[in-house]
């Protein structure tokens, strides 16, 4: 068999009439200022949004309703200022962001801004971008060579299952994967020493679930991955990186 080909280019944008996930800021409990190693998703959402002015971007910062609903509110509110800021720093016009709900609650998530994507109503123009609404997409065109977060999973306090409402991420994971061979997974948690065991369990369920579901064992890394800074308690990151610059880092 021969050597696999270089992968080819994502086709043009199509109408995307329904609000769709692009990336996510998590922030740290009681903080809304956006980690140093998330502002690459930035200059990485800028970029996009010059290449394709089709779209606009909706950033959902709901809040889980709570005894604290007020507070979550405001605080929920603060970081989506600051994930608005940081984009129209980075160069999106300002009328492009708006705000956008995630149809299903149960995506919600305390802690994160979700960044969406939509063809905005109306729009006439001719677009020869490329569509890299898929978060992650454009990873498979180059070499990645530094761990970089493709998906978070979120959990419920000591508990090791997947919520339903991210087995979609599993799918899209899989996919990925499949149409970029050149890539490995890293699934990186907390180190914590009171975080560990749970985060270790968390770990191997993310990790046999995605071999279940198709992604070769080889090609899949438990360990600390992408900055030590940021908190991980009660989540995982899922990163990616090519291989062979991967290999290099062992």
């Amino acid at each position: 068999m021969g050597r696999t080909g270089q992968i080819g280019p994502v086709g043009p944008t199509g109408i995307i009439e329904r609000w769709t996930f692009y990336r996510e800021f998590w922030f740290d409990q009681d903080q809304g200022t956006i980690h140093n190693a998330d502002r690459y998703q930035l200059e990485q959402i800028a970029s996009y949004m010059r290449n394709n002015p089709s779209l606009e971007l909706g950033l959902d910062g709901s809040a889980v309703s709570g005894s604290a609903a007020g507070r979550n509110r405001d605080l929920a509110d603060s970081r989506v200022r600051a994930v608005r800021n940081g984009l129209i720093n980075a160069g999106v016009p300002a009328d492009r962001i708006g705000n956008a709900l995630i149809a299903n609650p149960d995506h919600r998530r305390e802690g994160r801004v979700a960044v969406l994507l939509r063809t905005t109503p109306g729009y006439v123009g001719t677009s020869t971008a490329y569509d890299d609404s898929r978060s992650g997409a454009e990873f498979g065109r180059g070499t990645v060579d530094d761990w970089t977060t493709y998906h978070t999973f979120s959990f419920d306090a000591d508990q090791t299952n997947i919520h339903s409402a991210d087995r979609e991420r599993i799918t899209e994971i899989v996919s990925f994967m499949q149409r970029n061979p050149n890539m490995v997974l890293g699934i990186s948690s907390s180190q914590q020493a009171a975080d560990r065991a749970l985060a270790t369990r968390r770990s191997n369920v993310l990790r046999d679930t995605l071999i279940d579901e198709g992604v070769e064992r080889s090609r899949i890394r438990i360990g600390e991955f992408g900055d030590g800074r940021i908190s991980r308690s009660g989540r995982l990151e899922v990163l990616v990186m090519t291989d062979r610059a991967a290999s290099q880092q062992r």
